[in-house]
């Protein structure tokens, strides 16, 4: 299993990334911990746009530490440091899945899952997602294998494990659940009851710990958990209709043919159903733990976010499907079998053969490490005071490479309420691009800046990005 996916360390390694700014964040905590400062003291300035991001979950901050101290914000090493990560997470399912038996199927699934292009793609940014889905897949794993000759250190060190997924990830949580799960089904409460015990409190105690005392910050994880008094109903049925979509795109993107396309919708949703019924029927743990990650993103109010938070969860959802699939081609004739490998790897050939370079060329082209931004960001942090605010649709990458104070631009309001806002954030300085194909780009926020006239100084200006100095 190692050996397959060896080549995954290799794939997607540049210093291209896209201008999504939680990287940014997460980078500049890492870098404000080995500063000696509070790790929220980013120079990001929350505001009206986002008042409730005020820091982003501690825990992958923590595990770029040494990536940090040692290249800072190189974003290959980075990229290297992420791809082992991956690499982690393969053997970690490839364990997990193969249980007593089916040894084939669990590498086909694994094959499948991690090199899909879909998945791959996540390699080129260095966010939360790889080092979250393994460490809870780890998690839900070792949960799973206490038995009644777990020793204490072996609970405690499962809890510390626990700890950190929820500390990347606060829906690291539900392992929780699943651990309660586990108590019930086996019955056997003398026995599990100090054990599942141990591993929840040495959890908390580690999320006590870093987050109350080491680490602490004021409103850090208050968003995360907000979205209850929504409009639960309007969630709910958004959020199923868009994961149904992409859902449908990730098995429909495998071919251009308009009949395999169906047949690979339909017959995924048709074995997706039969096998988590039968799961959950079964008590099966990871069922349980994958149905109530999924009920919990379905209720989730941030969407639009492609299969990032289903991400995780994604090879389960696979696995199921190709189990189903084995197991039913088994039971029409035995030697069928092989007819199931056979699909599972032509399917796998579809997902190798597709087109890798769209994305990687496009954030090469348009990202936050273009020749044009890093020159900007170096004028800014030349010629403009750390002290000052300055305004930029991606605060946050601002802050990390200029060392400035940069907030949002609420272009969410009218011109005379963002002049308002401004004037209450003291804001001297605005960056815009001028790029309209550049994720940066924000067209009211551009608008407002044209409208200023008079009212601003043009410091600098490349291809790309222009610096404004506000007037008094």
């Amino acid at each position: 299993m190692l050996v397959l996916l060896l080549p995954l360390l290799f794939l997607y390694i540049n210093d291209a990334h896209d201008w999504g700014d939680d990287f940014a964040a997460f980078i500049a905590q890492a870098k404000a911990i080995l500063e000696g400062k509070p790790y929220f003291q980013t120079g990001f300035v929350p505001n009206l746009e986002k008042p409730d991001l005020v820091a982003s979950p501690i825990g992958w901050s923590l595990l770029l530490l040494p990536v940090v101290g040692v290249f800072g914000t190189n974003i290959i090493a980075m990229k290297v440091y992420l791809s082992f990560f991956y690499v982690l997470w393969g053997i970690i399912l490839f364990v997990l899945f193969r249980g007593k038996k089916e040894t084939i199927l669990a590498i086909l699934v694994v094959v499948f899952t991690l090199y899909y292009p879909w998945l791959l793609s996540f390699k080129s940014e260095v966010v939360s997602d790889i080092p979250f889905a393994a460490t809870f897949a780890l998690s839900l794993f070792s949960i799973q294998k206490i038995n009644p000759r777990t020793n204490l250190i072996h609970c405690v060190l499962i809890g510390l494990l626990l700890g950190l997924c929820c500390l990347i990830r606060p829906i690291g949580f539900i392992l929780f659940a699943a651990m309660a799960f586990l108590f019930f089904i086996r019955k056997e409460y003398s026995i599990y009851f100090s054990k599942y015990a141990t591993v929840g409190v040495a959890a908390l105690l580690l999320l006590f710990v870093i987050r109350n005392i080491i680490f602490p910050c004021e409103g850090a994880y208050g968003h995360y958990y907000s979205f209850f008094g929504r409009d639960l109903v309007f969630n709910v049925t958004q959020n199923s209709l868009f994961y149904f979509s992409e859902w449908e795109r990730f098995w429909m993107d495998l071919t251009t043919k308009a009949l395999l396309k169906n047949v690979f919708l339909f017959s995924s949703c048709a074995l997706l159903l039969y096998g988590t019924v039968r799961c959950l029927w079964r008590k099966n743990v990871y069922a349980f733990t994958v149905l109530l990650y999924l009920v919990i993103v379905l209720i989730w109010p941030y969407r639009n976010q492609g299969f990032r938070f289903v991400f995780p969860v994604l090879p389960f959802l696979v696995y199921v499907v190709f189990e189903r699939l084995l197991h039913i081609l088994q039971a029409i004739r035995p030697s069928f079998t092989w007819l199931a490998y056979g699909i599972i790897c032509g399917l796998i050939t579809l997902s190798i053969t597709s087109d890798h370079s769209t994305c990687n060329n496009y954030v090469k082209d348009t990202g936050s490490q273009t020749v044009t931004a890093k020159a900007m960001y170096s004028y800014i942090e030349r010629n403009i005071p750390n002290d000052a605010r300055v305004v930029f649709p991606k605060p946050r990458v601002l802050c990390l490479y200029s060392s400035v104070h940069a907030l949002y631009p609420m272009a969410n309001m009218n011109f005379e309420q963002m002049q308002d806002a401004y004037t209450r954030y003291q804001v001297k300085y605005f960056v815009r691009s001028k790029n309209a194909g550049l994720e940066c780009y924000n067209g009211v926020y551009t608008n407002y800046i044209d409208s200023m006239e008079k009212r601003k100084v043009l410091l600098w200006s490349n291809t790309d990005f222009e610096v404004y100095k506000r007037k008094p």
